[in-house]
């Protein structure tokens, strides 16, 4: 059968809360942040029928780019001639 611990048994092992900001960045994970002036903040929307996502979707795929990379592919290389 399981020991029983006390309360105060229990809060000797509970984790310790994060007590600094500097603690807080140094422990959290996932892609580091990009360098200044490498971040893109301006968004444009497309709206698109069926008809017309199915057509760009196709000819992205048949050069291996998603939908929005195909569509901003396009745009600079129209935006150039």
């Amino acid at each position: 059968m399981a020991e029983k611990k006390s309360i105060e048994e229990m809060m000797k092992t509970a984790a310790k809360p994060v007590k600094t900001f500097e603690e807080a960045d140094r422990k959290r994970g996932g892609r580091p942040k990009k360098e200044d002036g490498h971040t893109k903040k301006n968004k444009v929307t497309v709206y698109l029928d069926d008809d017309e996502l199915a057509i760009v979707t196709n000819a992205g795929k048949e050069i291996g780019l998603s939908v929005g990379l195909y569509i901003k592919a396009s745009a600079l290389k129209a935006s150039k001639n």
